[in-house]
């Protein structure tokens, strides 16, 4: 797969609230899906907070091998939490800060960036898909398409409605899927994406190359092969001392 960077706009009430980013890349073998949010404003009372959800999934099964979250406040105030789903033990591995918890895994078990994977892979309309998530059993309702008007225009898109929740999103009809606006009620208000541009993933920096100036100069033309003196030529030159003449 290539390399794919969502960027949506966060309202809340009707209000800016920050952005989100969803990164689709591959890496060490594994399928990476990772969600940024920025939130600000009254969502979270005029403070800074970055959420980072981090998925790795099997390319073959398309089920998490690794999830990991953070948390930042303010830029200083941080929290974090692993995952790790053990399905060869039968295992769910968690820790969170110092604590370890382990317990028994359910099959296809999903975290959140995984169910958002599994949004995308093609679901059929007018169908209800049950997944397991980490905080329990959840319900997708997917409708059929809708024309969605944003600033990409007008597309087709499949609602989909995930209880409990609720939520909604709405999922392109066209084959890269893309998730083009969603709904999220938190308290009172609606916190609401929508899609603005599509980019490339930022990944990893590869090794740095040597730069031409470290390079060895080769030359065009090959140097003639010398053989190697045997050993007892190398220890015949290494005793020999010049005398000196006699007077």
């Amino acid at each position: 797969m290539r390399p794919e960077e969502l960027v949506y706009s966060l309202t809340y009430g009707g209000e800016p609230a920050g952005r989100q980013i969803i990164q689709s890349f591959l890496e060490g073998g594994r399928l990476v899906v990772r969600i940024t949010a920025e939130f600000r404003g009254p969502l979270t009372q005029g403070r800074e907070v970055r959420k980072v959800q981090t998925s790795y999934l099997d390319p073959r099964t398309n089920l998490p091998v690794r999830y990991t979250e953070t948390l930042e406040v303010e830029r200083s105030r941080r929290e974090s939490q692993e995952y790790v789903f053990d399905r060869r033990e039968g295992l769910l591995r968690q820790a969170v800060g110092r604590h370890r918890h382990t317990s028994p895994l359910v099959e296809d078990l999903y975290d959140p960036a995984a169910t958002l994977h599994f949004l995308r892979s093609g679901l059929v309309p007018e169908r209800i898909y049950y997944l397991w998530q980490l905080a329990g059993p959840v319900g997708v309702k997917v409708e059929k398409a809708v024309e969605v008007e944003g600033p990409w225009g007008k597309l087709l898109a499949y609602p989909m409605l995930i209880t409990p929740g609720p939520e909604m999103v709405w999922i392109e009809a066209d084959s890269d899927h893309r998730p083009l606006r969603f709904l999220r009620r938190i308290q009172v208000r609606l916190l609401e994406g929508v899609l603005q541009h599509t980019g490339r993933a930022v990944q990893r920096p590869r090794p740095e190359e040597p730069s031409p100036q470290r390079r060895r100069h080769r030359s065009p033309h090959p140097r003639p092969h010398r053989p190697r003196p045997s050993a007892g030529e190398r220890a015949k030159t290494q005793l020999h001392v010049p005398q000196k003449e006699k007077e």
